[in-house]
């Protein structure tokens, strides 16, 4: 599948990717980085591999209105990205956004599936908006340090462990599954935690660490 790339204007190749193709076509993100003529249509997922080597993604980006699923590792290790917005993004595969230490704020609108460790290491979130989240894998939200507030996800039914997180509420009421080791291990600033309708804590070590702010877990019978 031929790929013209152009990034700030100009065209920088014309490429082959031969393993893996473009979902989309059209504005990738703010930053100017454009794909175009993307012959036969193309399918898979989306990726960043093998596009352009010298066109890193940075800044504040915005996913196309076509790109449905970001692949596994497609952002993985992009320090320079600040924020991330992806409206018609429905699923988010593992490790794809994997020590981004840069990003600040992400929105995903539409997101359904976070597979595992998607945002492990986003050290320096402040805000994550995805209100239609059903499932969060182990390690999506594991060591965000910097996120102090509400993680608040209405529609979560399954998670999966949050390690290490600053989270000072963590509100999931309709949440049915909880599933993983540690799930609250060390998120010593937690006062809050609303698990919804789960009906048993798997493991002892769910909420080792948490410090003596913590005032309330909210379990609601079904």
């Amino acid at each position: 599948m031929a790929t013209t790339v152009t990034y700030k204007g100009q065209t920088l190749a014309t490429v082959e990717n031969q393993t893996k193709t473009l979902q989309t076509a059209g504005t990738w993100c703010e930053d100017d980085f454009t794909l175009t003529d993307v012959s036969g249509g193309g399918s898979g997922e989306w990726t960043t591999d093998g596009i352009a080597t010298n066109a890193e993604p940075n800044g504040a980006l915005t996913l196309g209105s076509s790109v449905t699923t970001i692949a596994e590792n497609a952002f993985r290790g992009k320090t320079a990205i600040t924020s991330i917005t992806g409206n018609a993004v429905t699923e988010i595969k593992a490790n794809a956004f994997y020590e981004c230490s840069g990003i600040t704020s992400a929105s995903f609108p539409n997101l359904v599936t976070m597979r595992s460790s998607v945002f492990e290491n986003a050290r320096a979130m402040t805000s994550f908006t995805a209100p239609n989240l059903d499932r969060a894998e182990g390690g999506s939200f594991r060591y965000w340090t910097s996120f102090t507030g509400n993680l608040y996800l209405p529609k979560l039914t399954y998670l999966g462990n949050c390690y290490g997180s600053a989270f000072q509420q963590a509100r999931f009421p309709i949440l049915t599954t909880f599933n993983g080791a540690d799930n609250f291990r060390n998120c010593n600033k937690m006062e809050v935690c609303d698990l919804g309708f789960v009906n048993s804590i798997p493991y002892e070590s769910s909420f080792i660490g948490t410090s003596s702010v913590f005032k309330a877990l909210i379990l609601r019978k079904t």
